[in-house]
């Protein structure tokens, strides 16, 4: 039985949805944008409170935090659909400023992290785009080890790519001791919204 060949009709209608979708989700994150600064607005007035407990002293700062992390998460999303343009990128200091986020869930999980960084150049990309991809990872890798014998082993290497021309980049390896991807769902890990 011979393969069929492709539908490129049907991959363009597939890139137009994705377009559309893509339009539809940064109206929606303008619109939380929003609502964040609301909230952004609310804290910075907490703060000015004067007969507040250290602890929610302690528990604003966190709020703050992730609250910045929902305004880099919306400022990249946006990104993706306004084409930015690529500037230097050092992939080790985002690799780490992930990781020191996301301290408190592996330290509350107790997992080891290993890293293995030959690479601490810089690449040309979007850094917003490099965290989320960084974040996402390790997010995952944290939520599927078990507690207190997880670990998570992160390593950076000079890689090469040839396609007619040899173009210098880096390879970076995310391994965990989870449970790994159903393989019923490895086929559709890169569909759109899956």
């Amino acid at each position: 039985m011979q393969p069929q060949p492709e539908n490129p009709k049907l991959k363009s209608q597939d890139i137009h949805a994705l377009a559309q979708v893509g339009l539809a989700s940064a109206g929606i994150v303008h619109e939380i944008k929003n609502a964040l600064q609301g909230i952004a607005n609310a804290l910075f007035l907490l703060e000015t409170e004067k007969d507040m407990s250290p602890k929610a002293r302690e528990w604003i700062a966190v709020a703050h935090r992730e609250l910045s992390r929902a305004f880099d998460v919306s400022r990249e999303t946006m990104a993706l659909v306004r084409e930015e343009n690529r500037v230097p990128v050092q992939v080790t200091e985002v690799l780490e400023d992930v990781l020191g986020n996301y301290a408190g869930k592996i330290a509350y999980k107790g997992v080891t992290i290993e890293r293995r960084f030959d690479f601490c150049e810089s690449i040309k990309a979007d850094p917003g785009a490099v965290r989320q991809v960084f974040a996402n990872i390790i997010l995952n890798a944290l939520e599927c080890t078990p507690k207190h014998t997880g670990r998570l082993t992160i390593r950076t290497r000079a890689s090469c790519q040839v396609n007619g021309s040899k173009v210098r980049g880096v390879r970076i390896v995310f391994l965990d001791n989870g449970p790994g991807i159903p393989d019923a769902h490895k086929k559709k890990v890169f569909q759109p919204l899956f």
